[in-house]
């Protein structure tokens, strides 16, 4: 588990229960939950519930309130990756009321994560930075580095504003090194995936190809699956895996998939300094336009938007704020450069050079 060999943890733990059927029904419970996680995390979703469900009952037969409350969290998690999105909150709920009674920092961290999880599946990335970050918090008082890590990625990639991106590639970076000191094959897998889908096609396609092979070999090595970082973000790798067919990028997929764990640190992080400066030279653009433009960062960020055709409601619903407001922002612009309507404002903007 700690060097995310997931897979063969899994096989270990099986083993032990099957040759241990008359154990301890507590130490049977503490594996059962493990192995319901490690099912869960492989994508298993049928038999970690009844795994998850059976250390459940074992637990309240035993009146262990830790494990009980380590099984609803990870029901609740199960529920999340299966889509089971209703169950999941009520579960969650349940188990992040008994874990605050139980002070169990680990579990309310798990809790909020899974809850943003949720959140993220439902397209509210605000909600979901909020409960990222408060597990993040959970997790690195506990000196839970793992679990601080895969944190990490999910918030990197549900931090809601264009502005916050710096710090997404400095939440990757920063896990990437964790997985590096803890040597730990599935936080890199993950911390893989987290690159490719934050950096986009603004990068280099042979290395992007050759960083998506290191990612697939690294899901066969650790027995888990990839996709969960892709359902938090709503990015995908589709587009990604059509070009290595289409753009001959075969021989460089194959050489990730042949990569060891410094070179596929490497890699990613070279990805991450080339996002990294296409955002330094785009922020600098930005700024000189706004030396020309008469216009607040927040109105410019309205007009580009009435310029792509949205309404004010749905402006809102980009920015995080009231209809209202946009309303507000936009009769500021009108009076700024002197205009009537929507289409003079976006016309006059790019006459002038500035949208």
């Amino acid at each position: 588990w700690l060097r995310g060999y997931n897979a063969e943890a899994l096989r270990w733990l099986e083993e032990g229960l099957e040759h241990s059927p008359e154990a301890d029904p507590a130490i049977r419970a503490r594996a059962l939950l493990r192995v319901g996680l490690f099912l869960t995390y492989k994508g298993d979703l049928q038999r970690s519930k009844s795994v998850l469900e059976e250390a459940r009952a074992l637990a309240e037969a035993g009146h262990d309130s830790t494990v009980v409350t380590q099984s609803l969290t990870y029901l609740g998690l199960r529920s999340a990756f299966a889509g089971e999105l209703t169950e999941g909150r009520r579960v969650l709920h349940e188990a992040l009321r008994q874990a605050e009674a139980l002070a169990d920092d680990y579990q309310i961290g798990i809790a909020h994560s899974t809850f943003g999880y949720l959140e993220s599946v439902q397209g509210d990335s605000q909600k979901a930075a909020a409960h990222d970050s408060a597990s993040l918090a959970r997790f690195l008082a506990t000196g839970n580095l793992a679990s601080a890590t895969i944190l990490r990625f999910h918030l990197a990639l549900t931090l809601p504003q264009p502005d916050e991106l710096p710090r997404a590639v400095q939440l990757i970076r920063d896990g990437l090194q964790t997985s590096t000191s803890l040597q730990n094959r599935w936080l890199l897998c993950l911390g893989v995936e987290a690159t490719l889908l934050l950096t986009g096609d603004g990068t280099d396609a042979e290395r992007r190809a050759r960083l998506l092979g290191a990612g697939d070999m690294l899901v066969q090595a650790t027995g888990s699956m990839l996709g969960n970082l892709e359902r938090v973000s709503g990015l995908s790798l589709v587009d990604l895996r059509s070009q290595v067919e289409e753009q001959g990028l075969e021989t460089a997929y194959r050489q990730g998939r042949s990569l060891q764990f410094g070179a596929i640190i490497a890699l990613a992080t070279s990805l991450l300094e080339d996002f990294s400066r296409t955002l330094s030279n785009l922020t600098t653009a930005a700024q000189e336009q706004a030396s020309r433009s008469p216009l607040s960062r927040r109105e410019m960020e309205v007009l580009q938007w009435v310029a792509e055709g949205l309404t004010s409601k749905q402006i809102g619903q980009q920015l995080f704020i009231s209809p209202k407001t946009v309303n507000h922002h936009l009769t500021s612009v009108f009076n700024k450069l002197g205009v009537d309507s929507r289409a003079q404002a976006v016309a006059v903007a790019a006459r002038q050079g500035f949208l």
